[in-house]
C-alpha cells in the first residue's frame, strides 16, 4: 500500500479505552491535530451495532474508519493517522517503503498482542 494515503476530510479511529498505549498515542495525536480530522471512539464502550468490526477484530487491532467508510487495520491505521499529523506526513509515506512496509505489520501485530505488558506503558 504505497499509495497517497492523505485525505483531510476525517478519520474515526476505533481504539482499546482499556489499553494505556492506545491512551497515549490518542493524547500525542489530539495535541497535533487539534481541528477534529481525526475523532477517537473507544470500541469497549461502543454498541456492537456502531463498531465498523465485530468487537472481536477490535479486541486484536486499532480500526480506521475514514470519510467514505473505507476500514484500515493495525500498521496501515497508524501509517493513515501519521498522515493527518503536520510534520509527520513524511514519515507516513517513508514507513510505505520496504523495509519499513515489511517490518511494520509485524511490529504492530506484536505491540497490539502485548500492549498490556508493554514497560512503556
Amino acid at each position: 500500500m504505497n499509495e497517497p494515503i492523505h485525505n483531510s476530510e476525517g478519520l474515526e479511529v476505533w481504539l482499546d479505552g482499556d489499553c494505556p498505549v492506545c491512551r497515549r498515542s490518542k493524547k500525542f495525536c489530539e495535541r497535533r491535530i487539534p481541528d477534529g480530522r481525526v475523532r477517537f471512539q473507544d470500541f469497549r464502550i461502543a454498541k456492537d451495532a456502531d463498531l465498523p468490526m465485530e468487537r472481536r477484530a477490535h479486541e486484536e487491532s486499532m480500526w480506521v474508519r475514514d470519510s467514505d467508510g473505507r476500514t484500515i487495520e493495525g500498521f496501515q491505521a497508524w501509517r493513515r493517522i501519521m498522515a493527518e499529523i503536520p510534520g509527520w506526513r513524511w514519515l507516513a509515506a517513508l514507513s510505505g517503503l520496504p523495509p519499513a512496509r515489511w517490518i511494520g505489520p509485524a511490529l504492530y501485530r506484536f505491540i497490539a498482542r502485548s500492549r498490556f505488558e508493554l514497560p512503556f506503558t
